[in-house]
């Protein structure tokens, strides 16, 4: 292994470390509470070395988001492959959702920022870009999976698929972020968990587009 090469191994070993460290902190004190020198701490940095890779904690947290999206989209590539109709692969990218989710929820911080993030490092950032960029893929799958649904009979007839799929993105995003910010709220309003709030709400999805006969 040569010196550039090594030199990059330890710098991808060294974001994923601050990355682990972050989603640590974020969900312990918020992302509003926290700051680049609790990162810092947490993950045995000075301050000066930590910003030798990220400027803000606004960007650790995109470049968490940038893991997590790429991690759903890998998942999302396997489901194409899957033997299923067009429900079934919709069935199964929520629960990738889901299984992410309740293996990593610190990995889905970056739904709760977005917006503020947004307004304040500006769509032009690269990081942005990366993430609608990845957002934006995986409303073309299920936009592939609904057309695949309606043909096959599993999923109802829908007059615009493409709107369809950016929505269902959007609600398992918000049922996500609910539960990751409102697990209280959601326990004592539904009496159930967080894990059991997303999987009714992602059932109630699955039950919206199935066609009656079904």
């Amino acid at each position: 292994m040569g010196a550039k090469e090594r030199r990059d191994r330890d710098r991808k070993r060294r974001v994923e470390e601050i990355i682990d460290a972050a989603k640590h902190i974020f969900l312990s004190k918020g992302f509003f509470g926290t700051t680049m020198n609790d990162i810092a701490d947490y993950s045995d940095l000075s301050r000066r070395t930590l910003y030798h890779y990220f400027k803000s904690k606004e960007e650790v947290s995109l470049a968490s988001a940038c893991v997590t999206l790429e991690n759903l989209l890998d998942q999302i590539d396997f489901v194409h492959r899957a033997e299923e109709n067009g429900l079934g692969r919709l069935h199964l990218t929520l629960e990738i959702y889901r299984n992410l989710y309740e293996k990593d929820p610190g990995g889905f911080q970056f739904i709760i920022n977005f917006s503020e993030i947004l307004h304040t490092l500006g769509k032009d950032n690269e990081l942005i870009k990366q993430c609608f960029s990845y957002i934006e893929r995986i409303v073309q799958a299920i936009t592939r999976f609904l057309r695949e649904g309606m043909n096959d009979g599993s999923i109802r007839q829908l007059p615009n698929p493409e709107k369809t799929a950016a929505v269902l993105v959007s609600m398992v995003h918000s049922a996500i972020q609910n539960a990751v910010t409102d697990s209280d709220f959601v326990r004592i309003a539904t009496l159930n968990n967080s894990e059991e709030y997303l999987r009714e709400a992602f059932d109630v999805l699955n039950t919206y587009l199935r066609v009656e006969s079904q």
